[in-house]
């Protein structure tokens, strides 16, 4: 039985996921009836619809994580099942920050107002690219992953994850130096698209 500790945690995963899914789920919804009704979909519509499953996928993946976590802590002692969450989990995370930050030049080129021949080709070419860019948003996002899995300290998560009350001071030590550059290096791949974002909200 969890304790008052996990079971709140599990409360609060429980009401973001609610709280995301209505949300997320109804973008997604209305836009595929619009799809299905009209025989095609815009540029805008696409976006929206794989955020939105995308997100859904995320928050189903944490909500998961949570649950098995709380309630099946041993599962995660193998380190496979880790594997397989963590790549999950990086997965539709990185398609979140990518597919929003495709949201937002999306809208910039729409909105923003700029004569230079340049911004006004890509602005006529947009629609017809978009596309391609979320597919390449897809495999580099699964590279990513790729990455982040192939690089996890099996033995430290055991240790976080385990209740065994054995001591486990060597077979938890983490070699810091050797994973901390990779996870710097990893977690500094988002920050391209928050630029990318951020650059065109103020050019807004």
């Amino acid at each position: 039985m969890p304790d008052k500790v996990e079971t709140t945690l599990m409360m609060i995963a429980a009401g973001e996921f609610s709280v995301g899914i209505l949300g997320n789920a109804f973008i997604g919804l209305v836009n595929c009836m619009g799809w299905i009704k009209n025989r095609k979909i815009t540029s805008i519509d696409l976006i929206l619809t794989s955020l939105a499953i995308s997100r859904i996928c995320l928050l189903c993946i944490i909500l998961l994580d949570c649950f098995i976590l709380v309630l099946y802590s041993d599962v995660y002692t193998t380190g496979k099942q880790m594997r397989i969450f963590d790549f999950f989990w990086a997965l539709t995370n990185h398609l979140s920050v990518w597919f929003a930050t495709c949201l937002s030049i999306f809208y910039f080129f729409k909105i923003a107002n700029f004569f230079h021949p340049l911004f006004l080709w890509m602005k006529w070419r947009i629609d017809s690219v978009i596309p391609r860019i979320l597919l390449g948003c897809l495999v580099l996002s699964v590279f990513i992953s790729l990455l982040v899995t192939e690089n996890l300290n099996d033995d430290f998560r055991c240790c976080v994850k385990t209740k065994k009350k054995t001591n486990l001071t060597v077979r938890c030590r983490v070699n810091k130096a050797q994973y901390a550059s990779v996870k710097i290096f990893l977690n500094l791949l988002t920050l391209f698209p928050f630029s990318v974002s951020l650059i065109s909200f103020l050019l807004l």
